[in-house]
Order: C-alpha cells, then sequence, then structure tokens
C-alpha cells in the first residue's frame, strides 16, 4: 500500500488534497520572506487556514523574518490568521 492511500480517502487523495498537498509542500519550500510571500500572492485564491498557518510558521524560521515582520505583506498574512482565529 502506497504512503498516499494511507491519507485521504479510501483510494487515496482527491484531486482537491493533492492540490493543496503541493500548495503546503511549495510553501514549506521557500527560505526566504521575499520568496514565501511572492507564493502566497501567486497563489492567494487556494490559500486555506492551513497553509497560512504553514506560511506564518515558514515566517518564524526563515533567517530575514524578523526584518520583514511590518511589510504590507506579512502584516495582511497575520490579519488573515488573526481572522481566521476570531470567527
Amino acid at each position: 500500500m502506497r504512503v498516499e492511500q494511507l491519507r485521504g480517502s479510501r483510494h487515496g487523495l482527491t484531486a482537491e488534497e493533492r492540490r493543496a498537498r503541493r500548495l503546503n509542500d511549495l510553501l514549506v519550500s521557500k527560505d526566504s520572506v521575499p520568496e514565501l510571500l511572492l507564493a502566497l500572492r501567486r497563489h492567494a485564491p487556494e490559500l486555506g487556514a492551513v497553509h497560512r498557518g504553514t506560511a506564518v510558521h515558514r515566517l518564524a524560521k526563515a533567517e530575514d523574518g524578523a526584518t520583514w515582520l511590518h511589510s504590507p505583506g506579512v502584516v495582511q498574512l497575520i490579519e488573515e490568521v488573526a481572522a481566521e482565529v476570531y470567527t
């Protein structure tokens, strides 16, 4: 049995689940905040709570994360996460 079949539906992941997983993998692969913000902008319509959580985690781990905390893209990400938490 393949690993993909252990997660998701009985017959493996649905197309939507595969797209969501690929997007999350893309976000995880970003090592700098500018790369992360560009990926977030490009995929904004597809973002869900898990993707935003992953982005915040990558922001925290990025070496240049602290220097970008007040940038518009990071502020928007944090506001979106807060909105998801409080709704």
